[in-house]
């Protein structure tokens, strides 16, 4: 890791700056960005001067854009002062890297142009001078201003329909696409399934809470499991579970355990009560209190010789290797496994009743921006989308990329990925993108 310089950081190809709150982070972006409209891209090379229209810088929020849409004019406002009062007798006080940058930039115009100090200044000033007119058309963006603004300019390359309405708030059709998947897909849920679904999540609210995190992103729930090995685990549970309650009954179990000499206050006697309704026959699978499973009467627990009284054996019963075999599967499907499986059906079931919603509306929401450019860019097989992009921005600055979602990184690594030619010709600038943020600051 090198330690920032913004006066010879070179600003055509890829790279991460570090920094978090507090560090100078928005006047480095500044500092950057006059660079660029001054064409010092790298400082060994020739001028090469980007429009402001084609400097990107995406932020978080509209409040970031404001700021930062201010803070780059006033540095460029502030750099045309410096260049008429370094022409005349009063000298006025400067940022010492604007200084460095001006300087760098006559240096540069008196190599490639043969340009005298005055007539640098005077080429700076117009420059800046068309930056600052043009401030307005700059093109900073929040990442759903950018999304928005890629799939409108370039409308043919991402196929997008020009007839839907931004929806702002996704959250009504978000709440009629979770209950639809709740009546269709869990009132309609029998037996175990019913029973350990509703252990997790009791209402449609709490099945949101699980997932509002993730919906209309590209995020994978682990751990997965495919629709396979979920009914085949489930099969497996339901015909165990049957085998353990009729066994039990028929050779009267509970009788056994409390005849067998084990002590009084052992959860495995304790316990038995909250089994009657299972055993009934009233519900699919006991409704364990607290934290307890199938293992209060697993083998650890009637193989300990400590607990039972004194002169009693162990208890051996065939029954309990049968749920030695539960609390396997217990562990293993009924706990993440089983979660993990409708979380991911949730997910994908909400998400497609959601898109069928709004393109009934003729609606997209904000992360329909997001996922219609990425899928756009995915089947982008020609490189045609982003070698328009490219060519629209062939500089981006993307700050706070620590909170960058899956989605969000990849349409920017797809766009500026190094697989386009490594060589250019001299003073052609790369598309590239140099993140800024604080890693430490990520949002969890």
């Amino acid at each position: 890791m090198n330690v920032l310089n913004p006066l010879s950081l070179v600003l055509n190809q890829n790279c991460l700056i570090e920094a978090s709150a507090g560090t100078g982070k928005t006047y480095t972006i500044t500092t950057l960005y006059l660079r660029a409209i001054l064409g010092l891209i790298d400082p060994e090379r020739e001028l090469s001067p980007i429009e402001i229209q084609k400097i990107l810088v995406v932020t978080f929020t509209d409040a970031a854009t404001k700021e930062l849409k201010d803070r780059i004019r006033d540095k460029l406002i502030e750099a045309q002062h410096y260049l008429i009062s370094s022409q005349s007798s009063e000298k006025t006080k400067a940022d010492p890297n604007l200084i460095a940058v001006i300087s760098l930039y006559q240096l540069k115009c008196q190599q490639q142009y043969d340009m005298a100090s005055e007539a640098a200044s005077l080429r700076a000033y117009t420059q800046l001078q068309q930056a600052i007119v043009l401030i307005d058309e700059a093109s900073i963006f929040t990442i759903h201003g950018y999304c928005q603004r890629c799939l409108n300019q370039f409308a043919f390359e991402t196929q997008s329909d020009f007839d839907k309405e931004m929806d702002l708030d996704s959250k009504p059709t978000t709440d009629k696409a979770l209950y639809d998947f709740w009546r269709r897909e869990v009132l309609t849920l029998t037996s175990i399934e019913f029973g350990l679904f509703s252990e997790n999540w009791a209402t449609p609210e709490a099945l949101y809470n699980n997932i509002s995190n993730v919906l209309g992103k590209r995020i994978l729930i682990n751990p997965t499991l495919d629709e396979e090995g979920y009914q085949s685990q489930l099969a497996t549970l339901i015909g165990l579970t049957e085998k353990i309650r009729t066994l039990w009954n028929d050779c009267n179990f509970s009788d056994i355990i409390l005849s067998s000499g084990m002590i009084a206050k052992r959860k495995a006697v304790t316990r038995l009560a909250s089994l009657e309704p299972f055993l009934a026959g009233d519900i699919a699978y006991p409704e364990f209190a607290d934290k307890d499973r199938w293992s209060v009467w697993g083998q650890e627990v009637f193989g300990k010789q400590s607990n039972y009284k004194k002169g009693h054996p162990c208890l051996e019963h065939e029954i309990i290797a049968l749920i030695e075999q539960l609390i396997a599967l217990d562990e293993s499907f009924c706990g993440s496994a089983f979660k993990g499986y409708w979380l991911t059906h949730a997910k994908n079931s909400i998400e497609r009743l959601a898109s069928q919603s709004n393109s009934q509306q003729q609606t997209i929401t904000p992360d329909d921006l997001l996922t219609s450019l990425a899928n756009a860019l995915e089947n982008d097989e020609q490189h045609a989308l982003v070698n328009v992009i490219r060519n629209s921005y062939p500089l981006a600055f993307i700050d706070e990329f620590q909170d960058t979602d899956p989605v969000q990184y990849q349409i920017f690594s797809t766009i500026y990925k190094t697989y386009f030619e490594p060589e250019r010709e001299a003073g052609e600038s790369a598309a590239n993108m140099i993140l800024i943020g604080d890693p430490k600051q990520a949002i969890s």
